[in-house]
């Protein structure tokens, strides 16, 4: 590929990931709204969203890992470090940040996913432990043993012993 072509494809790449990236976001940001609001109808357009932009984002990745690739490059983000430093400029002084701010982001994205994941398992444990007590069995707790591991212990308590 010539260099213009690769730099056309480049700058393409970096502007729909920043703005896919962004979106993704957007998208946990307002999900971790909606667990803590219990909104499951709002939660499956949220969930939806983030499937296709997902799908979407895997696609760009793939292609651009392929493009490596053919380029003479590994298929990670070292690479396309890499070659970003290798085009000339003014393009390698505009994708640096762009490559930056777009991994930056992706970190983001990361992290509020880690939250959201968290505030729904602990959701999911509160809804167990109710319909546990509602049936009348034990329910189990995870506590941490002398090990300082996570044990799974049955508690007593239901509504047929209050």
């Amino acid at each position: 590929m010539t260099n213009t072509l690769s730099t056309d494809y480049l700058a393409d790449y970096l502007e729909k990931g920043l703005e896919r990236a962004q979106h993704l976001l957007s998208l946990l940001q307002d999900e971790r709204n909606v667990l803590s609001k219990n909104d499951s109808s709002a939660l499956e357009n949220i969930t939806n969203s983030k499937e296709e932009l997902a799908e979407a984002i895997q696609i760009s990745t793939r292609q651009c890992r392929q493009y490596l690739q053919q380029a003479g490059f590994g298929d990670n983000s070292q690479s396309l470090s890499e070659y970003i430093k290798m085009c000339s400029e003014p393009f390698a002084t505009k994708f640096e940040p762009m490559w930056h701010n777009l991994q930056s982001i992706l970190k983001q994205c990361q992290e509020e996913n880690r939250i959201n994941g968290k505030l729904i398992n602990s959701s999911q444990r509160r809804i167990k432990q109710a319909l546990s007590i509602l049936q009348g069995q034990p329910v189990d707790e995870d506590l941490y043993g002398s090990g300082g591991k996570s044990v799974t212990s049955s508690l007593g308590n239901s509504l047929t012993h209050a």
